[in-house]
């Protein structure tokens, strides 16, 4: 697909013109009979439509055709997500994390999916790591554009230094992440345990837009890993 019908997709799918979308990607397969991007919108104009099924059918065939599978076994596992597939939608997303092992969406939806199955301790442990690469990224842009500095203290100890203007970057830069709905679904994984305390901070930091305590972020996470029985991945883990 050209950049332009991917662009005329892209306006006619976010102002609900779905027919409209279809045609654009229908013409495109007309063109090319193999053009991946083209099968995949088809399933995305099928998963908006409500014919999770159909979505599934056209990412398969997307897959089979092209190298970047990530993206299209995200949308593989939302699919199996809607349709109460939980086994599949966690294998989709694992599967996708492979490729692309510090996808906050992947690691979201992997999250939301165990919320779903009722395996809170699992939630919890993807979704603090998505929130740690939330801020991770957000710390990154801050060091390349120097609001970061090393400073020691009178015992020769060395920590990190964020200039004011650094801090508000950084507040921005965090909420253009997905941190705000992760640090929601945390909220709601502790409060499906029924830990109301814990679950009435992170509703109230999502609320209030405020930085999580990562200390607590991390001891949320080493618990969760411990009581999940989870061996920590090999990229992007809380705490690093």
């Amino acid at each position: 697909m050209t950049p332009i019908a991917h662009n005329q997709f892209d306006q006619a799918f976010s102002a609900g013109r779905l027919h409209e979308a279809e045609k654009v990607a229908l013409i495109a397969l007309e063109q090319s009979a193999d053009d991946w991007n083209a099968i995949y919108l088809l399933g995305v104009i099928s998963r908006a439509q409500g014919d999770f099924h159909g979505a599934l059918s056209r990412y398969h065939e997307a897959l089979r055709l092209s190298s970047q599978s990530a993206p299209i076994l995200r949308a593989c596992g939302i699919a199996h997500q809607q349709l109460g597939e939980f086994d599949q939608a966690v294998s989709a997303f694992a599967e996708s994390l492979r490729e692309e092992p510090e996808s906050v969406e992947a690691l979201n939806s992997l999250g939301i999916t165990y919320r779903k199955m009722g395996k809170h301790h699992h939630a919890l442990y993807y979704y603090c790591i998505a929130v740690n690469l939330c801020i991770e990224s957000a710390y990154t842009a801050l060091q390349k554009d120097g609001l970061v500095r090393t400073a020691v203290d009178s015992v020769g100890a060395k920590g990190t230094l964020i200039t004011q203007a650094g801090f508000e970057r950084f507040s921005r830069a965090v909420l253009n992440t997905p941190y705000i709905t992760i640090i929601e679904n945390i909220g709601a994984a502790f409060d499906a345990l029924g830990n109301s305390e814990r679950a009435s901070y992170f509703f109230h930091i999502a609320d209030t837009k405020s930085p999580v305590d990562e200390d607590l972020l991390l001891q949320i996470y080493k618990k969760a890993e411990q009581d999940a029985g989870l061996n920590p991945p090999s990229a992007g883990a809380t705490g690093g």
